[in-house]
């Protein structure tokens, strides 16, 4: 298993193999936008390359919340791997820095607060479409990233913006407010959170994640949640 130490000793040979630093063929911003649900501002971490040609794709990354300082802090030793090379490919990617689970400073962000950021940052995004020179907008997610993605393409289709989308991919799709049915419900319709228990996580972790990102209890039969 890798440390962060491994990591950021690892860096400097990644360096050598290729993989641009930010300040050298990547445009590295930071800008934020308001958020109707909040008068706080959300914000997120673009990069896009330095004299691309052509129309770019844009990839709309939403990190699992738990990670998502981390990985914010820990961008210059490599943890943006992923998104630095996309973006050598002429491709555009933003981490949306989106607010939902518990903090110390004012509790919990409950459901619908990360859906209505992520949602917020596609009209944003899609309103600046031919000023930042795009074609496609695709969202891509893993861990409660993933299960943001989703919510947003089920949402965009039942508000009719569908349009503003044009691919989705999710991975790692774990967390689910699923194990909090019954025994019967869940060997019916989703039975792989009994079969699968134990392998990879326990479904009382699962249980325990979902309760961070929706902790009312009214939410957790809300396909959006």
């Amino acid at each position: 298993m890798q440390t962060s130490r491994d990591i950021k000793e690892d860096y400097p040979s990644a360096k050598a193999k290729g993989i641009p630093a930010h300040s050298q063929s990547l445009r590295h911003t930071n800008p934020s936008f308001s958020s109707p649900s909040r008068s706080e501002k959300s914000s997120w971490l673009e990069y896009q390359p330095s004299g691309r040609l052509g129309d770019p794709h844009m990839e709309l990354y939403k990190d699992p919340g738990v990670h998502l300082l981390l990985l914010r802090v820990m961008a210059d030793y490599g943890l943006d791997r992923d998104q630095r090379s996309h973006t050598r490919t002429s491709m555009m990617c933003i981490l949306i820095n989106y607010r939902n689970p518990r903090d110390t400073q004012s509790g919990f962000h409950p459901f619908p607060a990360a859906s209505n950021y992520v949602c917020t940052a596609i009209h944003y995004i899609h309103s600046r479409r031919d000023y930042l020179d795009l074609l496609n907008i695709v969202l891509k997610g893993d861990g409660f990233g993933s299960n943001l993605a989703l919510s947003a393409a089920i949402r965009a289709r039942r508000e009719n913006w569908l349009n503003k989308i044009d691919g989705v991919y999710a991975c790692y799709l774990f967390i689910s407010n699923g194990v909090f049915w019954s025994e019967e419900v869940k060997l019916r319709d989703l039975p792989s959170f009994i079969e699968c228990s134990g392998y990879g996580t326990s479904a009382e972790y699962i249980a325990y994640m979902a309760h961070i990102y929706t902790p009312r209890i009214e939410d957790h039969s809300n396909l959006l949640a």
